[in-house]
């Protein structure tokens, strides 16, 4: 069997959901601006690729419980980088001159969501390596769409 180019060592990952965002309360946000440290998330953990799959595992920052996300690459609709109307820049001290987070829109089946992750985040000067893992989140769907429809003729 041929080996995938795109199995990853696990990399230190911030992730929270839209829904999240969305559903937190006004003390959710206050302690959110209070840390001074990690830009908005919930889950603090470590995503990697494994061939075909996306793979997240952390704890939940609130509850202390395991989060585990798994995902194929056809799944993943789009990946965009930036802040949006829900994770916006103010969200963040730099007020998005620093980093900017990674947006992953998946459908799993009937079910759709959007998560956002900082990737390898540096609090000191406030960057991350989500550009380098956009540019090859990019590539891994491509890669394996292309692997697909070549197994497929």
């Amino acid at each position: 069997m041929q080996e995938n180019i795109f199995n990853t060592e696990k990399v230190e990952t911030l992730l929270i959901y839209k829904d999240d965002i969305e559903n937190r309360g006004f003390f959710d946000w206050v302690k959110a601006q209070a840390a001074f440290i990690d830009p908005l998330h919930k889950y603090k953990g470590n995503f990697w690729l494994d061939g075909e799959f996306f793979h997240f595992q952390g704890i939940d920052n609130q509850t202390g419980q395991p989060h585990h996300l798994l995902f194929a690459s056809s799944q993943l609709l789009s990946c965009n980088l930036g802040f949006d109307t829900t994770y916006r820049a103010i969200e963040d001290r730099s007020l998005g001159f620093a980093f900017k987070p990674l947006r992953l829109d998946v459908q799993n089946g009937n079910h759709h969501f959007v998560c956002y992750m900082v990737i390898k985040f540096i609090p000191i000067i406030r960057l991350s390596d989500n550009k380098i893992w956009y540019d090859k989140l990019q590539d891994w769907k491509k890669y394996n769409s292309f692997k697909k429809t070549l197994n497929e003729m």
